[in-house]
């Protein structure tokens, strides 16, 4: 592999969250890093890290570690792995190890609540009763005919069923 000095990598890799900036001093305690009690593997001389990632998307139950002496060459490894703004994950859902991504954005990548999600919030969460979809009038027009038969249309049994059914848990009815 030809290495090229990349002048910018090492301001990069300062900041980014993902390289351990000072290993030893995790020596024995990497399950604290990880949050989580998983057999730790490490590869030494990760390179641009596709083998890793593959290996860490392959095998969720272990921890991987990857181990470069180059920072040039690291850079190219941590921008396999860097965030994606969520309208982009459709794009790449089939690249990826998992995603973390609103409910509208997983129903436009092919997810099913129910069927894909390994956690997702629950109608009786605080986001859920925090971002919710509201009906705005002008001032006055509060107690018109219209308004009140779009509210209860918008209540109905009806239509509770037809979100469940379209939107599969990511989007959640109104309930009083």
């Amino acid at each position: 592999m030809r290495l090229r000095n990349i002048p910018r990598a090492e301001s990069v890799l300062e900041a980014c969250k993902e390289v351990v900036k000072n290993p030893e001093s995790l020596c024995g305690h990497w399950n604290q890093e990880f949050q989580n009690e998983r057999p730790l593997h490490i590869e030494i001389g990760m390179g641009k890290g596709q083998f890793l990632l593959t290996l860490a998307a392959e095998n969720p139950q272990i921890n991987y570690v990857g181990i470069e002496r180059y920072s040039s060459v690291l850079l190219r490894a941590v921008e396999k792995f860097q965030e994606l703004e969520a309208a982009q994950v459709a794009k790449v859902k089939d690249e990826v190890a998992f995603v973390v991504l609103n409910g509208n954005y997983a129903l436009e990548a092919g997810y099913s609540v129910s069927k894909d999600s390994i956690a997702y919030e629950k109608a009786d969460s605080e986001a859920a009763k925090t971002y919710v979809n509201i009906i705005g009038v002008k001032e006055g027009n509060e107690n018109s005919d219209g308004i009140k038969a779009l509210v209860k249309v918008l209540k109905s049994d009806d239509i509770k069923k037809f979100i469940n059914d379209k939107y599969d848990g990511a989007v959640i009815p109104f309930e009083d």
